[in-house]
């Protein structure tokens, strides 16, 4: 039985107009029941990324929330209770690192995993994210794989997290 799901993990389906292949999460929710796909929150002030990022990621079942500003982010933090946060380095008001270094001081923001999306290709500034707090810094443009693999990575790890804080707490 589990070599034919493991035979089936590998096939592509048709599903509508879309082909994908089934990952490891399908494999999860075959195996341990379905999990909640999770919120992202797209903090960016460029409409464009916004749109494609969210088109993106809603094609893989997320609940989307766009922030057009860090301080928008900031304001509505409690209301929208973000699992991931992608988060642009240069925006207007408060930018991304300051962003990110406001997170991790918050006891309620700071296991929520960063990812933060910049054109800055310079060492010096992505070190400087990832000193800030960010998870994982990806430099723009990004293809749409590997945003969707990094935003189910992060989220793992925010499930983990939730986990073992439940599991602790009991």
């Amino acid at each position: 039985m589990l070599g034919m799901m493991l035979k089936e993990s590998n096939a592509v389906t048709r599903m509508g107009s879309h082909r994908f292949r089934k990952t490891e999460r399908d494999m999860e929710s075959t195996l341990c029941g379905p999990a909640e796909p999770g919120t992202v929150l797209i903090v960016d002030d460029d409409v464009t990324i916004q749109m494609t990022f969210s088109a993106l990621l809603w094609q893989e079942g997320y609940r989307i929330v766009v922030a057009n500003s860090a301080d928008e982010a900031r304001a509505r933090l409690d209301e929208i209770q973000p699992d991931v946060i992608l988060c642009d380095l240069v925006m207007t008001g408060t930018n991304g690192d300051e962003f990110c270094s406001w997170l991790k001081e918050h006891q309620s923001w700071r296991f929520v995993p960063v990812i933060a999306i910049t054109r800055i290709d310079h060492p010096v500034a992505l070190a400087g994210m990832l000193e800030a707090g960010a998870d994982v810094v990806v430099t723009k443009p990004v293809s749409g794989s590997d945003l969707r693999a990094r935003v189910a990575a992060a989220l793992r790890t925010r499930r983990r997290y939730v986990d073992l804080m439940q599991n602790t707490c009991r």
